[in-house]
């Protein structure tokens, strides 16, 4: 076993730590999530460009996106805007990655029950973000892992022509993505997932273990709350705690039924040994997955807040209505009707009625085509100039905080002269200090400046256009005059957590 794929060590000194070291202990190696919320990558494109050539792909690069969150999310919404395929081309630093993503687009094309939406959503977060499952959970890990295996492998299913494995891929890192996805699914494959959090947890927090409730309510208080307030105390804690970020029960307590989640979800975990039998966790245990789906939403009445500023809905709640919305839209080919829809926690005895309440089938997935890129970025990039008879042009780029750097001249040169590119920030990494945010944005259009970019302000205005208003707690003065310690919290809650650029027009 390489050293990146042990355990860390159990404890230890935490202020003796260098920055790098705990930076891997907090953040890992192995980032399983994004760290901003899911946008439609169509969207902001002019019209004139959607309404193109039929046969001709709109291109989209993902760079180290970490889940397929803005894949779902356009996919779902892919009729609003465009008759023409979209191709998605993901690299990824990590090969486990590909895993998760094949993972979960054979999930998603699967759900075929419009009736049964809310138990899919809880059903898609438990195995996205939660390190223990239920039995459902357990049996729908080993179901879509066999199945993206098959995927990976060229095997028949009906996304197969939708899935490409070999043209920026090699076929050794298919052969290794299709061995973790079978040990996924493999009973002798075996995940010690509380022993290794509990260990990970206590490399973290080193010295302070014996007052972790602290340490943990100190990085609630200050690295989250004042960027979002949508993540409640009672999710961060039992996260921090035992991994478990989406608890059912929690998310609709009006059930009043308590969930028992006793078996590791395989998905979060690398099989690094030849045989592929033990799982080593290396992902994050201090920021947590909730920024994706859960910070912001369509319907406003899912952000409205309290006097205090805090906000009436949970991020579990806001979580499980927005992937719902994409589902409903996805099957239906219809919005969800927002405004015809009431939360049951306001009005239990209300019957939802939407437009579209059952379908004899489902539909075929929407013409799209997901490139995996593989993990050598030299090489990605060379096959995306040389590879086909012309360079393959992007309509839309996107970079992760974990990618920035690869905002470069060759980089951007790939860029249509009205596409556009989105790099996310590190608004919601918890370890990371307000001038330290500062500095990497200051940095980023360092970055797109020498790529030949300029910001675009008012797409990143469109990007943000959801995200709940900051509010003077306790005030019903709207024009109360802040003071220094307010003014510095409603920067951290208006900082972007993503910023979008155009090439320069050229004269």
């Amino acid at each position: 076993m390489s050293d990146e794929a042990k355990p860390p060590p159990r404890g230890g000194l935490q202020y003796m730590q260098s920055e790098a070291q705990a930076l891997k202990n907090s953040v890992g190696t192995e980032v399983n999530w994004g760290w901003s919320p899911a946008f439609d990558l169509l969207e902001h494109l002019p019209q004139h460009q959607l309404d193109g050539d039929l046969e001709e792909p709109i291109n989209v690069l993902l760079d180290s996106p970490g889940d397929v969150r803005h894949i779902l999310c356009t996919l779902s919404r892919v009729k609003r805007h465009t008759e023409r395929p979209v191709h998605f081309y993901v690299y990824e630093p990590n090969l486990k990655h590909f895993a998760r993503h094949l993972f979960f687009l054979t999930w998603f094309f699967d759900q075929t029950d419009v009736s049964a939406l809310d138990e899919s959503a809880a059903e898609f977060f438990e195995l996205y973000g939660n390190t223990m499952l239920r039995d459902s959970g357990k049996s729908s890990l080993k179901r879509y892992a066999k199945k993206a295996a098959n995927l990976a492998r060229g095997g028949r299913d009906v996304l197969e022509e939708r899935i490409d494995m070999e043209g920026f891929i090699k076929m050794k890192e298919v052969d290794w993505i299709s061995e973790q996805l079978d040990a996924w699914g493999a009973d002798k494959a075996t995940f010690n997932v509380d022993y290794q959090w509990d260990g990970r947890v206590r490399a973290d927090i080193g010295d302070r273990y014996d007052s972790k409730n602290n340490v943990m309510d100190w990085d609630f208080t200050m690295g989250l709350v004042p960027y979002t307030a949508h993540i409640r105390w009672p999710e961060y804690k039992d996260w921090r705690a035992t991994g478990v970020a989406y608890d059912w029960g929690r998310v609709n307590p009006k059930r009043q039924v308590k969930y028992e989640y006793l078996h590791p979800n395989k998905s979060l975990a690398i099989f690094p040994d030849r045989k592929r039998t033990t799982g080593v966790y290396n992902g994050d245990v201090r920021c947590g997955p909730w920024t994706c789906f859960g910070i912001d939403s369509e319907w406003p009445d899912l952000t409205v807040k309290t006097h205090d500023n805090t906000f009436k809905y949970s991020n579990g709640v806001v979580a499980l209505h927005n992937i719902r919305a994409w589902l409903y839209e996805r099957l239906t080919g219809y919005p969800w009707q927002w405004s015809e829809f009431k939360l049951a926690w306001d009005a239990p005895e209300y019957k939802q009625e939407q437009k579209v309440k059952s379908i004899p089938a489902p539909p075929p997935p929407p013409d799209f085509k997901f490139v995996a890129c593989g993990i050598d970025q030299q090489r990605v990039h060379l096959l995306l100039k040389t590879k086909r008879a012309e360079p393959v042009l992007f309509d839309v780029m996107y970079f992760s905080c974990q990618a920035a750097q690869n905002l470069t001249p060759e980089r951007t040169a790939l860029l249509k002269p009205k596409g556009y590119a989105v790099v996310e920030t590190v608004k919601f990494c918890v370890y990371m200090e307000l001038p330290q945010k500062d500095t990497y944005v200051q940095k980023v259009n360092e970055l797109a400046e020498a790529a030949g970019l300029q910001p675009a302000e008012s797409l990143t205005k469109r990007l943000h256009r959801f995200n709940p208003v900051w509010k003077l707690p306790f005030s019903r003065n709207p024009d109360a005059k802040l003071t220094e310690a307010q003014e510095k919290e409603k920067r951290k809650h208006d900082s972007p957590w993503g910023l979008a650029f155009t090439k320069k027009e050229v004269s």
